[in-house]
């Protein structure tokens, strides 16, 4: 699937899109992708800042919801929790 005209980055073992983790403090759900990579992948970055890169990263962001989700989650968690009070 292609998201704002960008093709998104699938490596070979397709590490970034199947080991997606969570992790949950408090009131707080933390997802990330244990890659050292996944940052960068998903914020992109310019070689001027890191001069390791080889070229201009675009942000190809791989996790998080957007909008429409965001809604979809939120009613989802609201209609569990009218039925568990």
């Amino acid at each position: 699937a292609a998201a704002m005209g960008k093709k998104p980055l699938l490596g070979l073992g397709k590490s970034l899109s199947t080991q997606i983790y969570y992790h949950v403090e408090g009131d707080t759900l933390f997802v990330g992708s244990p890659q050292v990579y996944a940052a960068m992948q998903h914020f992109g970055g310019q070689r001027s800042r890191y001069p390791s890169l080889w070229g201009d990263i675009p942000a190809r962001p791989f996790v998080g919801l957007s909008g429409a989700d965001e809604k979809t989650v939120v009613s989802i968690m609201a209609n569990y929790l009218r039925g568990t009070l």
